[in-house]
C-alpha cells in the first residue's frame, strides 16, 4: 500500500538515461524529464494484474540499426526473461538516419512470454507512408531480414521530384506493393514481388524478377525505371 517517487539512472543504447518514477494507487509510472536526450520513456505500469504499456522516443536513430539489430533482438528476446510481463511497447521514431524514411512508428505486444510485432509504419516526408510485415529467418546460418511492404502515395508530385518520375506517370499510382530481403551477415538487399496498384510488374527489358540494391539512391534508381517505362 506504499505510495513513494523518485529518480533512477541506467543505460540504454549507450545512452544515460533518467527516469522519473511514482509509485501510487498501484500503478507505477515512469518518465523521462524534459531535456535534450534523444532517448525518452513515457510508460505506466498496473500492478494487479500486471500491464505495461511504454512509449520509448527514439531520436536520431540508424535505419540499419533499427533493422539489423534492435528489432531483431527485441523480436527473439528469449521467453524466461520475460517473466509474467504482459503489455503493449510503441518505439517512436524521429530524425531517422536514412535518405528517404524520417521518421515512424512500431508497436510490440507482450503476452504469455512472447514478444508479438504488431505494426510498423514508416513516413516518407511529405510523399506518403511505409506500411510493412516484418519477420526474420534462418538460411545456412545466416539471419534474412523478410519484410512485405506497401508504400501509399499520398503526394504525387513529390513522390514525382523525389523519385525523378514523370508526373504523368505517377498520378495515376496510388500503392506500389513489394517485398524485400536483407541478409544480416552481407547487406545484400533484394526487391521482388513488385506491384503497381494490384498489377504485377514485369520487367520489358529482361527476365528479373528480383533486383538488388545497395543503397537509397539504386533504389530510386529502380523505381525511377519501373514507374518511367
Amino acid at each position: 500500500n506504499s505510495n513513494f517517487e523518485g529518480t533512477t539512472l541506467f543505460n540504454f543504447l549507450n545512452q544515460n538515461i533518467e527516469i522519473a518514477y511514482q509509485l501510487k494507487n498501484n500503478i507505477i509510472s515512469l518518465k523521462s524529464p524534459e531535456n535534450n536526450n534523444d532517448i525518452k520513456i513515457n510508460s505506466t505500469i498496473e500492478l494487479s494484474p500486471f500491464y505495461l504499456n511504454s512509449n520509448i522516443n527514439l531520436n536520431k536513430q540508424n535505419l540499419n540499426f533499427l533493422v539489423d539489430e534492435l528489432m531483431f533482438a527485441i523480436l527473439n528476446f528469449k521467453p524466461d526473461l520475460l517473466g509474467n510481463i504482459n503489455g503493449d511497447i510503441k518505439l517512436i521514431l524521429n530524425n531517422v538516419e536514412h535518405e528517404l524514411i524520417r521518421s515512424g512508428n512500431i508497436s510490440f505486444n507482450i503476452s504469455q512470454k512472447t514478444i508479438y510485432l504488431r505494426e510498423v509504419l514508416f513516413n516518407i516526408g511529405e510523399i506518403g507512408q511505409i506500411k510493412t510485415d516484418i519477420k526474420y529467418k534462418e538460411e545456412s546460418g545466416d539471419i534474412i531480414f523478410h519484410s512485405s511492404t506497401s508504400l501509399q502515395i499520398k503526394n504525387k508530385k513529390e513522390f514525382a521530384k523525389k523519385f525523378q518520375v514523370k508526373l504523368d506517370k505517377a498520378k495515376d499510382i496510388n500503392n506500389i506493393y513489394f517485398k524485400i530481403e536483407k541478409n544480416i551477415s552481407t547487406g545484400k538487399i533484394s526487391i521482388f514481388d513488385i506491384k503497381i496498384n494490384q498489377t504485377a510488374y514485369k520487367d520489358k527489358k529482361s527476365d528479373k524478377t528480383r533486383y538488388n540494391i545497395r543503397n537509397s539512391q539504386e533504389l530510386k534508381s529502380l523505381v525511377k525505371n519501373i514507374i518511367n517505362s
